[in-house]
């Protein structure tokens, strides 16, 4: 298979969104609220993980 046939292909099988974007209705087994998670994780943590801000490199 060649790389553009291949690349091509996933492309066109993709989700056009996230699948695990906040289905509605979807109840998961860990739910918590924005304070919770704040206690929970330090400060920078808490920005890449569920602001999904962007970690500093190295």
């Amino acid at each position: 298979m060649e790389r553009r046939t291949f690349i091509t292909a996933t492309i066109a099988a993709s989700p056009s969104r996230p699948v695990f974007a906040g289905k509605e209705g979807v109840t998961y087994e860990v739910t918590r609220s924005k304070d919770e998670w704040r206690v929970m994780l330090m400060d920078l943590e808490y920005q890449v993980m569920r602001e999904e801000a962007t970690e500093r490199a190295g």
